[in-house]
């Protein structure tokens, strides 16, 4: 051990050691925190989907994007959920016509086309309030390509995953409720 981190270590732990009340207070702010407890049912739900997605032999990652497209998504609750699930399963479909599609227009500018004006739709088709979540319908088409187009894997894990990302999410919130509910609100 060199000199230096002879030096070193000793007064780190000592530092450690002197944690001052108002540092103790803001590490309980952290623990109490809405943040805190969405990290907290994330990491159970996380170890959660990567079990059963063994089980039911579904992508864990693919779920997680499913998942991902809930918390990306600017409305929650029900609604949000609904949009999600429209935008993947929409996004899905559109993979499936440009990997169709490529299959026909295999060589030159077609294939490159085809991607172009589909990808173009998927955006467009944000027009219908149903459809307005467009990072869930390219989400949706990245589940289609990423399983090596086995579709019924995909819509599986994409459902299931939004129901955890609403899961996730909600599920913070009403234990960062529950674990705060007696306690009297702070004043500035």
């Amino acid at each position: 051990m060199s000199a230096l981190m002879k030096i070193l270590i000793p007064y780190a732990l000592v530092s450690m050691l002197h944690i001052r009340m108002n540092h103790t207070s803001a590490f309980i702010g952290i623990i109490m925190s809405p943040l805190f407890f969405s990290s907290l049912t994330t990491g159970i739900l996380s170890a959660l989907i990567v079990w059963l997605s063994g089980l039911l032999d579904i992508e864990s990652w693919v779920v997680f994007l499913g998942a991902t497209s809930y918390f990306a998504s600017q409305d929650k609750g029900l609604k949000a959920l609904s949009y999600v699930w429209l935008t993947n399963a929409s996004g899905a479909l559109w993979a499936i016509a440009i990997i169709l599609l490529s299959g026909v227009f295999r060589e030159g500018i077609g294939a490159y086309l085809t991607t172009g004006i589909i990808a173009f739709m998927m955006c467009i088709q944000a027009k219908l309030p149903i459809f307005k979540f467009i990072p869930g319908t390219f989400l949706g088409a990245a589940a289609i390509f990423a399983t090596d187009h086995a579709w019924p894997v995909a819509f599986m894990s994409l459902f299931f995953g939004a129901i955890f990302g609403f899961m996730m999410l909600h599920g913070g919130d009403l234990l960062h409720k529950h674990a705060n509910r007696n306690k009297a609100p702070v004043s500035a």
